[in-house]
């Protein structure tokens, strides 16, 4: 089996935390940002009887721009709020489906010098490098069905490749078979051609380690290229 880094990171325990999805997550709505009262002043009416015909000089001052007072924006321009830290550059989509409604596999991300941070609820985590970067997102769903299986969806959006990485699964009971058999997905990276999604089930992911033992290679980063599991 391929030598892990020295570095493995939060996704031991992603095995107990699915454990515990048999429901759909709720969604939450975030509220946008109420939108600003437009504040009006009264203009001030001209003094009655007050008829003289305006003069020449009266008639350039009108017409000549008050360069102290600020004009307002374009209402059509729009601020560039596209932060390029938040552009995902490679997705990954894992998909499994465990008989006996609980997980018997255990998700392998190798990718040194990342830290996980997951939320208060534990479905979401995110990684950041020693600067406090975003290096990805993970969050995994999932529901028992009527027959009592739990169908689980883990997804990884990767927010840069710079560091080098590999992500696997592998079979929680040392033995061959049970539902990692059931893996399948796809791997999405950005290309200056054209974006690319790859499909993957067990029969193009499965493989099998220098004891036996077989699991599934989903794919490695290396030097800032996603590609097959190495």
């Amino acid at each position: 089996m391929k030598k892990r880094w020295v570095f493995e990171t939060i996704v031991m325990a992603a095995a107990f935390v699915l454990s515990g999805c048999a429901g759909s997550k709720d969604v939450t709505e975030v509220p946008s940002a109420p939108e600003s009262d437009l504040q009006t002043e009264d203009r001030p009416t001209e003094a009655a009887g007050d008829e003289s015909a305006p003069t020449a000089a009266d008639e350039a001052e009108v017409a000549a721009p008050d360069e102290s007072t600020p004009t307002d924006p374009d209402e059509n321009e729009t601020p560039d709020d596209t932060d390029e830290s938040e552009v995902i550059l490679a997705s990954v989509t894992v998909n499994l489906l465990y008989d006996e409604g609980t997980p018997d596999t255990i998700e392998m991300l190798d990718i040194g010098g990342v830290s996980g941070q997951p939320d208060e609820s534990g479905h979401i985590i995110s990684g950041y490098d020693e600067d406090g970067k975003l290096i990805y997102r993970r969050e995994d769903t999932g529901f028992t069905d009527a027959d009592g299986k739990l169908n689980v969806t883990i997804s990884y959006d990767f927010y840069s490749l710079d560091h080098d990485f590999d992500l696997r699964f592998e079979p929680m009971e040392p033995e061959n078979g049970g539902d990692i058999q059931s893996i399948n997905g796809s791997v999405f990276r950005k290309s200056d051609s054209a974006d690319i999604v790859e499909d993957f089930t067990w029969e193009t992911v499965g493989i099998r380690g220098q004891t036996g033992i077989w699991y599934a290679g989903i794919c490695s980063c290396r030097n800032g290229v996603l590609g097959g599991y190495e």
